[in-house]
């Protein structure tokens, strides 16, 4: 994943749940990486920033709960 990928949520249970109140399913933008570290500073995770709409401008989500809408 890089800056500038359309993200969706990977979670099947979101996406249910949004089909059936016939809202639509949110596209973000990867805005963003956030590394974060241990008390030594070494590197545990990195998260992406997500923009997906006015309400959450910059919302951290893990990579893996993340999947990638355009190339």
């Amino acid at each position: 994943m890089k800056k500038g990928d359309l993200v969706r949520l990977r979670d099947e249970r979101i996406h249910s749940w949004k089909l059936q109140e016939n809202k639509p399913i949110e596209t973000g933008i990867i805005i963003d990486f956030v590394i974060n570290v241990d008390r030594h500073f070494e590197p545990v995770e990195r998260m992406a920033v997500v923009f997906w709409n006015d309400k959450f401008p910059a919302e951290e989500e893990y990579l893996s709960s993340l999947t990638i809408v355009s190339p």
